[in-house]
């Protein structure tokens, strides 16, 4: 028989907390006897809540349900801890099998900071609890299936250098995320572990029963390694029409990593035109704040790639940025607004300003010191201050809300949330997005010709994480309307959370020729050496010059093609692509690899 359980990920704010236990253990309780206390008996680093072994928190060995002859039961009064030794790097597995009889509930969490009630949960499980921890206001929940009356196993992977966690029942994975949800709490680390019989309301449904406990180091490298369906992808089309192509990435590696944002890069403009602004409202609407401890805020509006796309001005730069100030806003914060420009929420700070003098009723601006190109990224505009007693400094646009986290707000450093999710707190209206714009300067890209469509598939209920073997499906459509013929070029990014490899880059070719032939077939050329490291010959098909790009898709150079060779001895080791036109233009691209 299945039921439904939930899973809830928390993370909170804590201290490091100091631990002197081995990394690799086991526990199969064989050792035991029936009616012994664990950690009176097992002693460190077995412990309870209170930290006092041998008390009604200490969970009593049994025989009944055994996997072998012994197993440990969680009950009424139990409160069982296993301490994990305060890790704050490397990669470990915490396993248990688990059983539940039915009608009965489990629970376990998983602690960054052990020390009783002041203890930091990473995340934690109910299983078949009716509260299912919605006591908790940053919980994430996400529900899944598990057999009852029958031992199943739980796995769990912690990448605690990434912040990242995996959590699999019988082989299945359930759910990957941030091991630590909270913004400020990335360096927290693995403290101990809590077995506790949840349901303190209905205590004739607690009850359930834990055999092989291991924590282990898992030894690396762990590698994440996002491979495309095709290293360069290419089309031939006719002026004034339409296609698709459906493709995807696979992470070959054996680490995971989560795909931040995807997006269609085009390059830049041209200079000149005049100055537009990107913003998510057009009226004001009203101020917010009054935090009755006076905290730093910070408000932001995430500028998505799609929004992007539909704004008109890919190809331009962001040269400034600007917030729309109440007379009476101006009075809601003391000291100076800090404007800054990230590439998406807790990505690199790409520009700085900082703006001390201010006009009411009117919008203030900064001017950066180096633009930002609009290629199609996603941005994350921020402006921060200092509230003053009884202040309102947050100026929203009228409700409703014109796009999904144009209205974010953190306070003292913490996680971010959005005040539409909030509303209720604020008379229950739709409050509208963050008075923010940025200021774009140049002429944009005049034909888009390519937009991606994530397609929905298995990663759906695990965000955009990608463990060993697991793809991302993509579909890119294309429209040459009121294009000319010719040959346009752009490159499919992918960034991910991985710091060693933080993009992968997908160079895209459109060729809009007179005839629907496919003219991108089977390669005319041979190339050899392939690795090389000095000189490429290249044989067949009238060959006359090669354009040279890297694995981002940056042309690197063009090269007349000279006694059938080029000469590749000024090129850094590594992987390129080599773009093969003859004398009639037509097209070939090859990969290349330098070694020496």
């Amino acid at each position: 028989m299945k039921k439904l359980y939930r899973f809830t990920v928390l993370a909170a704010l804590s201290m490091m907390y100091c631990g002197l236990f081995a990394q690799n253990l086991h526990y199969d309780f064989e050792q035991c006897n029936v009616g012994d206390q664990v950690a009176a008996t097992l002693g460190e680093p077995w412990t309870t809540w209170s930290q006092t072994p041998g008390s009604a928190q200490d969970a009593i060995i049994t025989d009944e349900h055994a996997i072998g002859t012994r197993a440990l039961k969680i009950d009424n009064g139990n409160d069982l801890v296993l301490r994990l030794g305060d890790k704050t790097s490397g990669t470990y597995n915490i396993s248990f099998d688990m059983y539940i009889p039915e009608e009965k509930e489990g629970y376990f969490n998983v602690l960054h900071q052990f020390s009783g009630s002041s203890s930091v949960w990473a995340f934690q499980s109910w299983f078949n609890s009716e509260n299912f921890g919605n006591r908790f206001d940053s919980g994430v929940y996400d529900p899944f299936e598990v057999p009852l009356d029958e031992w199943f196993n739980v796995d769990i992977v912690i990448y605690l250098d990434d912040t990242l966690a995996s959590l699999k029942i019988d082989d299945q994975l359930i759910w990957v995320g941030n091991y630590s949800r909270s913004t400020t709490a990335k360096a927290y680390g693995i403290s101990a572990m809590d077995f506790f019989p949840s349901n303190t309301n209905h205590p004739e449904k607690n009850g359930f029963y834990i055999d092989n406990v291991s924590f282990t180091e898992l030894q690396g490298p762990f590698v994440f390694d996002l491979v495309p369906e095709q290293e360069i992808i290419e089309m031939v089309m006719l002026p004034n029409t339409q296609d698709t192509l459906d493709s995807y990435v696979t992470n070959e590696g054996n680490g995971l990593s989560q795909i931040s944002d995807i997006w269609i890069d085009y390059g830049l403009g041209q200079e000149g035109g005049e100055e537009q602004m990107l913003s998510y409202g057009s009226m004001v609407g009203a101020s917010f704040g009054n935090y009755n401890y006076n905290p730093y805020i910070e408000v932001g509006a995430l500028f998505h790639n799609d929004f992007l796309l539909n704004s008109g001005l890919i190809g331009t730069k962001v040269t400034k940025m600007q917030i729309f100030l109440w007379e009476e806003s101006i009075d809601g914060f003391e000291g100076p607004m800090t404007f800054r420009v990230y590439d998406g929420i807790d990505g690199v700070l790409l520009a700085e300003k900082t703006l001390n003098e201010f006009v009411g009723t009117n919008w203030n601006v900064v001017e950066f010191d180096e633009p930002i190109p609009l290629t199609g990224h996603t941005l994350f505009a921020t402006v921060g201050f200092q509230q003053a007693n009884n202040g309102y400094p947050i100026v929203l646009f009228q409700g409703p809300s014109n796009m999904y986290e144009g209205d974010l707000v953190r306070l003292d450093g913490d996680y971010w949330f959005s005040l539409n999710d909030n509303y209720i707190s604020y008379g229950g209206e739709d409050l509208g997005d963050i008075c923010l714009g940025l200021v774009c300067e140049g002429l944009p890209i005049e034909h888009l010709w390519v937009k991606k469509n994530i397609v929905d598939d298995d990663m759906t209920m695990l965000g955009n994480y990608l463990t060993t073997g697991k793809t991302k499906d993509f579909q890119l459509a294309f429209n040459t309307s009121t294009m000319d013929y010719g040959e346009y070029e752009a490159v499919l990014k992918f960034e991910t959370e991985n710091t060693a490899m933080p993009e992968t880059a997908i160079p895209i070719h459109l060729k809009i020729s007179g005839t629907n032939v496919n003219e991108f077939t089977e390669s005319k050329y041979q190339i050899y050496p392939n690795p090389a490291s000095d000189v490429i010959r290249i044989e067949g098909g009238n060959a006359s010059f090669v354009v040279i790009y890297n694995v981002l898709g940056e042309m690197v150079d063009i090269m007349k093609i000279d006694n059938n060779a080029i000469d590749v001895k000024h090129l850094e080791t590594g992987v390129y692509f080599i773009c093969i036109i003859n004398n009639n233009g037509d097209r070939n691209v090859q990969k290349m690899v330098v070694s020496r």
